[in-house]
């Protein structure tokens, strides 16, 4: 079932729900939880949700510059551009595992993962968000350590 909230849309699936909010007409933002409840923002996101123009007409969610394709019993997405070209999919969503694995269609870069060290380009690659990935971590080096900040940049062009 889709419902229609203050700045877009919660979903709820069969082990699970998708809240859908909009930060611009290609900003989405999808939180995922075992509740309903919209999970706490982080303070790395400066700018709040916006009550932008977009419709729905069945599974299918479009603003200006996106389509947005939901299957509602497993909450898996797929993105489009406005012309209708596949930007990214959800090939598998496990909230129990808290995973999420995406098929990239296009040839640029994945970006947001928090990380600190490293690459920062993460195409081509398989990225684990989790926040004790070095052994043996000390007082001295945590602020090196990656913290998980569910934003995922899609650059494109």
């Amino acid at each position: 079932m889709i419902k229609k909230t203050e700045f877009g849309y919660k979903i709820e699936g069969e082990k699970g729900f998708l809240n859908i909010i909009f930060y611009d007409d290609n900003i989405v933002r999808f939180a995922y939880s075992n509740d309903g409840e919209i999970p706490v923002s982080t303070p790395a996101i400066a700018v709040e949700p916006k009550d932008i123009e977009y419709s729905q007409e069945g599974n299918i969610i479009k603003t200006k510059s996106l389509i947005i394709e939901i299957d509602k019993e497993n909450l898996q997405v797929s993105i489009f551009n406005k012309n209708g070209e596949l930007l990214n999919r959800d090939i598998n969503v496990d909230l129990e595992k808290c995973e999420i694995e995406k098929e990239i269609i296009w040839e640029k870069g994945f970006y947001g993962l928090g990380e600190k060290y490293g690459w920062v380009n993460k195409k081509g690659t398989e990225t684990s968000n989790w926040n004790t990935d070095v052994m043996g971590y000390s007082q001295f080096i945590m602020q090196l350590l990656r913290i998980t900040i569910l934003l995922y940049l899609f650059i494109l062009g």
